[in-house]
C-alpha cells in the first residue's frame, strides 16, 4: 500500500519535507478528529438538534475557541491529520454554540500552518453539519451502484439499491 495520497494535483503553497501533489500519510499515528456538537442551545428560539448522542455536547463559544488553541499547541509531528466536525445551527454567516452566534471564519483562523507548525503540509479537513439559511434542501433520489458486486456482498447488503435523502 502506498504511503502517499494524491488530493491535488497542484503542490502545497507552504515548503514542507514533503512538498509536492501528494499527502504523506505514513506517519505513526492517523491523526486526531475533533468534533464539536451541538444539541441544546440557552436561545430558546433555537430548537435541539436530534439524532446525535457523542460523550461531549453542547460547547460554548470559549470552549470551541480554547479547544482550538490547545490543539494548535499539541505536537502533530508524528500525526497524517486533522479532522474537525461540527454540528450545529447556523445561518450564512455564523454557527451557534451553547451560548451564542460565533464567526463560522474562526475555524480558519487557526487551521493554518501558521497556528498548527507541526501540521504543515497535511491536510487539515474541516466538516461542517448545519443550515445556513431558510433555503430547505428537498432532497433528491440517486440510484447507487456497484461496480463491484463483491464490495456489495462484503458491505452486507446493508445500503439498498435505490437510495433517497
Amino acid at each position: 500500500m502506498s504511503e502517499y495520497i494524491t488530493i491535488s494535483s497542484r503542490p502545497s503553497k507552504s515548503p514542507t519535507v514533503h512538498d509536492g501533489p501528494d499527502y504523506y500519510n505514513g506517519y505513526e499515528k492517523r491523526g486526531r478528529c475533533v468534533i464539536f456538537a451541538h444539541k441544546t442551545f440557552d436561545n430558546p428560539r433555537i430548537s435541539e438538534r436530534t439524532g446525535q448522542e457523542p460523550r461531549k455536547i453542547d460547547f460554548k463559544k470559549d470552549q470551541i475557541e480554547t479547544t482550538l488553541i490547545k490543539l494548535s499547541r499539541r505536537k502533530h509531528k508524528n500525526t497524517d491529520c486533522l479532522v474537525l466536525c461540527i454540528s450545529t445551527h447556523g445561518n450564512p454567516e455564523q454557527l451557534h454554540a451553547k451560548d451564542g452566534p460565533y464567526d463560522s471564519k474562526l475555524f480558519f483562523e487557526y487551521l493554518n500552518a501558521k497556528s498548527y507548525p507541526s501540521l504543515a503540509g497535511k491536510p487539515k479537513l474541516l466538516f461542517i453539519q448545519a443550515c445556513r439559511g431558510k433555503q430547505k434542501d428537498e432532497g433528491f433520489e440517486i440510484d447507487l451502484c456497484y461496480f463491484d458486486k463483491a464490495a456489495k456482498e462484503e458491505a452486507g447488503n446493508v445500503v439498498d439499491d435505490d437510495l433517497t435523502y
